[in-house]
């Protein structure tokens, strides 16, 4: 864990000092987490406003990469907060542009929200109460290693239990 934090403080540290391999290689390590967060966050989104969110959630990540000071905290947990709040500072914003009738006129499928969210409590119904718990903080951005400290369990334990989660849900979705 401490080399992972070593090299992802190393690659920061080229990156403000304008190395673009460095800069390319941390865009591609976080592109998969800032989509994640999209997916969380823009569920009701169409798939345009999601892209803007993307592109927003990029660009809070190179600011996140000038502005790092490993002595203030972890570049993950700093990178994480930087991209929700980016996320959503910018979907308030959308929505102050016109009324809110028309933007969920707009952007909003009730059908298909509430069949994603049929399917997602189906899913649900298919996990233990500590994939259920597991799961849940997963959705929230939280990493295995949090996880399993914030519910007091093992990291491997957790480990499987995301493992079995994602297995399920593979077998669920493919339906």
């Amino acid at each position: 864990m401490e080399n992972m934090i070593s090299h992802t403080n190393e690659l920061v540290e080229k990156a403000r000092r304008g190395d673009k391999d460095a800069q390319n290689d941390i865009l591609e390590t976080y592109a998969p987490f800032v989509k994640k967060i999209v997916r969380y966050y823009g569920i009701l989104l169409n798939r345009e406003d999601r892209e803007d969110l993307f592109i927003e959630g990029l660009l809070a990540l190179i600011r996140s990469i000038n502005s790092y000071n490993q002595h203030k905290g972890n570049f993950d947990d700093l990178t994480f907060i930087a991209i929700r709040n980016a996320i959503l500072d910018y979907m308030r914003k959308r929505r102050t542009e016109k009324p809110l009738e028309e933007y969920y006129e707009d952007k909003f499928d009730i059908e298909e929200y509430i069949t994603l969210k049929t399917e997602i409590e189906e899913f649900e119904q298919a996990l233990t109460p500590m994939e259920k718990q597991v799961f849940a903080l997963y959705l929230e951005g939280r990493k295995i290693g949090e996880i399993a400290e914030f519910i007091g369990k093992s990291y491997k334990s957790v480990d499987n239990a995301m493992q079995r989660i994602k297995k399920r849900a593979s077998e669920f979705f493919k339906k």
